[in-house]
């Protein structure tokens, strides 16, 4: 290659993959655009095209470029691609609002002693423990004025059918003796 051949090349490489990067074109746009660019410097159509390589130059540029750089066009999209950098800033609602803070931990030096700690948790497990039973004896007392109340309405309602039925038989046996 002359040297106008090789810098034509470099800029044309240059122009592909620059266009590539910034408009993340896919492979087969960036490929026809790297014909078109080569077609131009093929042809001699002043001032459109210039012929800078001739048809086996141009075979050769083409399959270098293609085992070359379109191979790993993903490649160099991904690479060469600037990823915007997003910063980030948080408000706490309690900030904006204008909420208290919460409180400063204690100081491990006026921690609880282990020992004092086992007493503590041990008391509020026995008054868990208990709390527990009173709930449990609550329902259960809970339910046996439900099923006490239903006992004593069965037993108003068997009272008012055994006498009907008393008097309904008190009734038959009166018809009974008046007939006899």
């Amino acid at each position: 290659f002359s040297t106008r051949a090789f810098s034509t090349l470099w800029s044309i490489v240059l122009e592909v993959h620059s266009s590539t990067v910034t408009s993340k074109s896919d492979l087969s746009l960036s490929y026809g655009f790297f014909m078109s660019l080569m077609q131009v410097h093929t042809t001699h159509c002043p001032p459109h095209a210039t012929k800078v390589f001739d048809h086996r130059q141009k075979t050769l540029i083409e399959n270098f470029v293609q085992t070359n750089y379109f191979q790993q066009h993903k490649m160099y999209q991904h690479v060469f691609t600037m990823v915007p950098i997003l910063t980030f800033s948080c408000v706490l609602p309690s900030d904006a609002a204008g909420l208290s803070q919460p409180p400063i931990p204690v100081p491990l030096s006026k921690a609880v002693e282990e020992e004092v700690w086992c007493e503590r948790m041990a008391v509020l497990k026995a008054e868990q423990v208990a709390q527990g039973i009173r709930k449990k004896e609550e329902q259960r007392a809970a339910q046996e004025a439900i099923i006490e109340e239903k006992l004593q309405k069965l037993k108003v309602v068997l009272q008012d059918e055994f006498t009907s039925d008393i008097e309904k038989l008190e009734s038959r046996l009166a018809a009974l003796e008046v007939t006899t």
